[in-house]
Protein backbone atom coordinates (compact mmCIF):
# COMPACT_ATOMS: atom_id res chain seq x y z
CA UNK A 1 0.00 0.00 0.00
CA UNK A 2 1.00 3.36 -1.03
CA UNK A 3 0.67 6.31 1.36
CA UNK A 4 -1.36 9.29 -0.21
CA UNK A 5 -0.59 13.04 0.48
CA UNK A 6 -3.10 15.37 0.05
CA UNK A 7 -4.44 12.83 -2.82
CA UNK A 8 -0.82 12.63 -4.06
CA UNK A 9 1.21 9.37 -3.97
CA UNK A 10 3.92 9.33 -1.97
CA UNK A 11 6.37 7.73 -3.98
CA UNK A 12 9.50 6.43 -4.11
CA UNK A 13 10.71 9.31 -5.53
CA UNK A 14 8.92 11.17 -2.81
CA UNK A 15 11.20 9.24 -0.37
CA UNK A 16 14.05 9.86 -2.15
CA UNK A 17 14.03 13.52 -2.33
CA UNK A 18 12.90 13.48 1.18
CA UNK A 19 15.87 11.54 2.23
CA UNK A 20 18.19 14.16 0.03
CA UNK A 21 16.57 17.20 2.07
CA UNK A 22 17.49 15.12 5.38
CA UNK A 23 20.77 15.02 4.44
CA UNK A 24 21.15 18.37 3.16
CA UNK A 25 20.09 19.48 6.83
CA UNK A 26 22.81 17.32 8.32
CA UNK A 27 25.32 18.61 6.12
CA UNK A 28 24.70 21.91 7.39
CA UNK A 29 28.18 23.46 9.56
CA UNK A 30 28.97 26.11 11.36
CA UNK A 31 30.84 28.32 8.83
CA UNK A 32 33.76 29.70 11.43
CA UNK A 33 34.10 26.72 13.02
CA UNK A 34 33.08 23.93 10.39
CA UNK A 35 31.29 21.99 12.99
CA UNK A 36 28.42 19.96 12.05
CA UNK A 37 25.22 21.50 13.39
CA UNK A 38 23.18 18.35 13.23
CA UNK A 39 25.76 16.40 15.01
CA UNK A 40 23.89 16.25 18.43
CA UNK A 41 20.65 15.48 16.58
CA UNK A 42 21.91 12.36 14.74
CA UNK A 43 21.09 9.64 17.79
CA UNK A 44 18.75 10.21 20.56
CA UNK A 45 20.51 10.69 23.78
CA UNK A 46 22.68 7.62 25.53
CA UNK A 47 20.30 6.59 28.65
CA UNK A 48 23.16 5.65 30.78
CA UNK A 49 24.63 9.39 29.97
CA UNK A 50 21.44 10.89 30.44
CA UNK A 51 18.97 8.98 32.50
CA UNK A 52 16.95 12.21 32.91
CA UNK A 53 16.47 13.08 29.46
CA UNK A 54 13.77 9.90 29.45
CA UNK A 55 12.29 11.43 32.32
CA UNK A 56 11.69 14.61 30.41
CA UNK A 57 11.03 14.08 27.42
CA UNK A 58 8.05 11.81 25.99
CA UNK A 59 9.10 11.11 22.59
CA UNK A 60 12.92 10.54 21.90
CA UNK A 61 13.07 11.24 18.55
CA UNK A 62 16.38 12.16 16.12
CA UNK A 63 17.49 12.42 12.55
CA UNK A 64 18.79 8.96 12.01
CA UNK A 65 15.05 7.54 13.19
CA UNK A 66 13.19 10.19 10.48
CA UNK A 67 16.01 9.20 8.04
CA UNK A 68 15.41 4.64 9.26
CA UNK A 69 11.54 5.69 8.46
CA UNK A 70 11.58 7.61 5.13
CA UNK A 71 14.16 4.71 4.13
CA UNK A 72 11.22 1.94 5.14
CA UNK A 73 8.16 4.32 3.32
CA UNK A 74 6.63 4.60 6.76
CA UNK A 75 4.83 8.07 6.60
CA UNK A 76 1.80 8.28 5.01
CA UNK A 77 2.29 11.86 4.98
CA UNK A 78 4.41 15.08 4.44
CA UNK A 79 3.16 15.93 7.74
CA UNK A 80 4.13 12.99 9.57
CA UNK A 81 7.72 13.31 8.48
CA UNK A 82 7.86 17.44 9.09
CA UNK A 83 5.87 16.17 12.51
CA UNK A 84 8.78 14.10 13.23
CA UNK A 85 11.64 17.09 12.92
CA UNK A 86 9.11 19.43 14.83
CA UNK A 87 9.43 16.69 17.90
CA UNK A 88 13.22 16.37 17.69
CA UNK A 89 13.18 20.68 17.98
CA UNK A 90 10.84 20.89 20.94
CA UNK A 91 12.43 18.54 22.61
CA UNK A 92 15.80 20.01 22.43
CA UNK A 93 13.37 23.03 23.70
CA UNK A 94 12.43 21.07 26.41
CA UNK A 95 15.56 19.58 27.83
CA UNK A 96 17.98 21.59 27.08
CA UNK A 97 15.83 25.50 27.13
CA UNK A 98 15.69 28.30 24.88
CA UNK A 99 18.76 29.85 25.73
CA UNK A 100 21.18 26.81 25.28
CA UNK A 101 23.41 26.35 22.04
CA UNK A 102 21.77 23.39 21.50
CA UNK A 103 18.26 25.15 20.89
CA UNK A 104 20.59 27.69 18.87
CA UNK A 105 21.98 25.13 16.45
CA UNK A 106 18.22 23.61 16.24
CA UNK A 107 16.81 26.78 14.87
CA UNK A 108 19.36 27.53 12.29
CA UNK A 109 18.35 23.32 11.00
CA UNK A 110 14.67 23.89 11.01
CA UNK A 111 15.38 26.56 8.73
CA UNK A 112 17.57 25.29 7.00
CA UNK A 113 15.15 22.20 6.48
CA UNK A 114 12.39 24.64 5.41
CA UNK A 115 14.32 25.96 3.05
CA UNK A 116 15.13 22.81 1.71
CA UNK A 117 12.02 21.21 1.41
CA UNK A 118 10.71 24.43 -0.11
CA UNK A 119 13.45 24.78 -2.50
CA UNK A 120 12.32 20.78 -3.49
CA UNK A 121 9.13 21.93 -3.96
CA UNK A 122 7.75 20.64 -0.91
CA UNK A 123 4.81 22.61 1.17
CA UNK A 124 1.95 22.11 3.60
CA UNK A 125 -0.45 22.49 0.38
CA UNK A 126 1.94 20.55 -2.41
CA UNK A 127 4.05 17.00 -2.70
CA UNK A 128 6.07 17.44 -6.02
CA UNK A 129 5.44 14.68 -8.48
CA UNK A 130 8.11 13.01 -10.61
CA UNK A 131 6.14 13.92 -13.88
CA UNK A 132 8.17 16.17 -15.28
CA UNK A 133 6.17 18.37 -17.79
CA UNK A 134 7.18 17.27 -21.36
CA UNK A 135 8.63 19.86 -23.44
CA UNK A 136 9.36 19.31 -27.29
CA UNK A 137 12.75 18.70 -28.06
CA UNK A 138 14.20 21.11 -31.09
CA UNK A 139 17.15 19.66 -32.84
CA UNK A 140 18.59 22.30 -35.46
CA UNK A 141 21.18 20.31 -37.72
CA UNK A 142 23.74 22.34 -39.93
CA UNK A 143 24.70 20.13 -43.20
CA UNK A 144 27.15 22.56 -43.99
CA UNK A 145 30.10 20.50 -42.72
CA UNK A 146 28.73 17.17 -44.36
CA UNK A 147 27.89 19.21 -48.22
CA UNK A 148 31.60 20.34 -48.45
CA UNK A 149 33.57 17.59 -46.60
CA UNK A 150 31.37 15.44 -49.41
CA UNK A 151 32.59 17.23 -52.00
CA UNK A 152 36.05 17.48 -51.68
Amino acid sequence: QVPFVDGALLTDWTFRKLISCSKSVVALKDLSTKRKLSEIFLEKPDPATFPDYYEIVDKPVAINDILRKCRAKLYATLQEFTADWQLMFANARKFNGEDSWVVEDAKILEKELERVLKKNGFSDEHVPSSKKTKTKLRIKLSLKDVKSKGSS
